[in-house]
């Protein structure tokens, strides 16, 4: 049975599709392992219950299809890119039972139990993480090996360019526009001849490809094995691809560039604006989890035009010459616009935003762009994306005021209520000032004193804001103060030292921490509050201690 030197990592097939899903796991859960210090990873594999085999495993695919994606993509996926000393394969769920009654291993999920399995390293878990840690697999030697060996022989002078292209039969709406890329193919190959375009077709679609395809280069070897194709992604120029599985193996490797097109897709399916807002809580305007400046998104779908805009200036960056300027982006969007030229505004501000990430200009930029033409309710979601990024009063005021329609009401009041209940702490001066900012009538607002609890909130793991009298008063009032995992201040001579026991850390010491609420007991409050929003911290995680609480009597 496993020992406490042994790191127990459960991949439950009850909760977890058989799909790439299994990257986002591996990249998670390694360096939770490394940090252990455990020197056995064992990695078991918990089959699905009886019933939901018999009522069907998934709405995507069959029973059959699911086994044999186990076998070919998730198993095969641990076996590359995992270093377990062992990998077990159960045959029921009660064997796991057994497992885990005589074990004393470090778990992982570590809050798992086999009658209400987790799944922290989901999509939705990776996506509403402000900072995940996200390992990069390892690609092997060999396989790295073989497709330099491939480049050599067939391409010694060319930069690969690989298009992996989604041609399912489930969720055909999601696919990709196969003669968008056909085109954009034929427009490189013309115009720069230094680039071979590469193929990598659907693992449906493998063994028989679209007969238009055969003009170019394409590798299906890649559809079937996953050390080729990570070895692949990793060994190419720039890798071009939509919102698919596969593309799991480049935004989890930092060692390879990519541009990730048509992150929404119409209907009812998992890329479904609906979907990324509501359950992944992921906005649009941002990039991939840990992404860095040559692995981007952009949130418009595979146009030929739009991908050569993109193409053309990440090759720009990665070559070191200079970019257009931010300036130069946005007044090409604004053109565009001007000229009812509307997939050029739409492409141009996607990019600006994509390439200046960091800019609030380009997401104002974007926001306009969508609001007017037509796509609003996305312009509210990049707007509240914005909002948690700049905290700036034109984000608001483009949520608040510009997105009238009827249709956005629910969402406008969902944000409403979303920004008052978070804060139901808040005082007459600073709710006043939130009113007056957002320029929003408050018509039924509830109570900002009666919902505050320190007797509720004691079982939280806690940051005080504010090393001095009301943060001590804080602490005191607290049931048991064992949950208040430190002081934050931003009086640097405060650093480093303890403050009724516990230590006092930097506002840039935050984002190595896990806790739950950091609670801001000061009266430069609203400041704190809106410093600390601009740092990433979700506005469900602030609450401001009302003063009269913390008053010394």
């Amino acid at each position: 049975m496993p020992n406490k030197d042994t790191f127990l990592a459960i991949y439950d097939l009850e909760i977890t599709p058989c799909a790439y899903d299994a990257i986002h796991y591996i990249g998670l859960m390694m360096p939770v392992f490394e940090s252990s210090r455990c020197s056995n990873l064992t990695i078991i594999f918990v089959p699905w219950s009886k019933t939901r085999a018999d009522t069907g495993y998934s709405t995507r695919y069959d029973l059959e299809n699911a086994r044999w994606r186990f076998r070919q993509i998730v198993q095969s996926a641990f076996s590359a890119f995992c270093p377990a000393t062992s990998i077990q394969i159960l045959g029921s769920r009660e064997e796991l039972k057994q497992i885990l009654a005589h074990s004393n291993a470090v778990l992982y999920p570590p809050d798992y139990s086999i009658e209400n399995p987790t799944t922290i390293y989901s999509n939705a878990h990776m996506m509403r993480d402000p900072k995940p840690v996200l390992g990069s697999i390892i690609v092997a030697d060999q396989a790295l090996q073989f497709i330099r060996e491939w480049k050599s022989k067939l391409f010694p002078e060319k930069k690969i360019v690989t298009i992996t292209l989604r041609e399912s039969s489930y969720t055909v709406e999601r696919n990709s526009s196969l003669d968008d890329w056909i085109a954009f193919a034929k427009s490189l190959k013309s115009k720069a001849p230094e680039y071979e375009p590469v193929f990598i077709p659907d693992t449906e679609k493998a063994l028989i490809q679209d007969s238009r395809l055969n003009s170019f280069s394409h590798l299906p070897q890649a559809a079937f094995n996953i050390e080729i194709r990570a070895a692949l992604y990793q060994e190419s120029y720039i890798n071009l691809s939509i919102n698919n599985g596969p593309a799991s193996l480049c935004y989890v490797n930092k060692k390879t560039r990519y541009l990730y097109f048509k992150p929404i897709s119409e209907g009812k399916n998992p890329a479904s604006l609906e979907h990324w807002t509501t359950h992944y809580e992921y906005y649009p305007g941002r990039h991939w989890p840990c992404n860095n400046e040559l692995q981007l998104t952009i949130w418009e779908d595979d146009r030929r035009e739009t991908i050569e805009k993109a193409f053309e200036l990440l090759a720009t960056r990665i070559e070191g010459k200079a970019l257009p300027s931010l300036d130069t982006l946005i007044r090409k969007s604004q053109t565009a616009l001007t000229s009812n030229a509307i997939h050029d505004a739409w492409d141009w501000s996607a990019i600006a935003v994509a390439f200046y990430h960091d800019s609030p200009d380009t997401w104002f930029n974007r926001i306009d762009t969508l609001e007017r033409t037509g796509r609003g309710e996305e312009a509210f979601y990049q707007a509240k994306e914005a909002l948690t990024r700049f905290d700036d009063i034109r984000t608001a005021r483009h949520r608040l005021e510009n997105c009238k329609e009827v249709t956005h009401a629910p969402a406008l009041q969902s944000f409403y209520r979303e920004l008052i209940e978070a804060h139901p702490e808040i005082e007459g001066d600073i709710r006043d000032k939130i009113r007056q900012e957002l320029s929003f009538p408050i018509d039924a607002k509830p109570s900002f004193n009666d919902k505050w609890s320190f007797e509720e909130r004691s079982s939280k793991d806690i940051i005080i804001f504010g090393a001095s009298t009301g943060g001590n008063r804080c602490k005191e009032r607290l049931v048991t103060s064992e949950n208040v995992l430190a002081f934050c201040d931003n009086d640097r001579n405060k650093w480093g030292e303890k403050h009724k026991g516990v230590l006092i850390i930097s506002p840039g010491d935050l984002e190595s921490k896990l806790f739950d609420e950091i609670w801001i007991a000061s009266e430069y409050a609203l400041a704190i509050y809106k410093q600390l929003i601009a740092m990433g911290i979700p506005i469900k995680r602030l609450r401001i201690i009302p003063l009269d609480l913390i008053a010394v009597d």
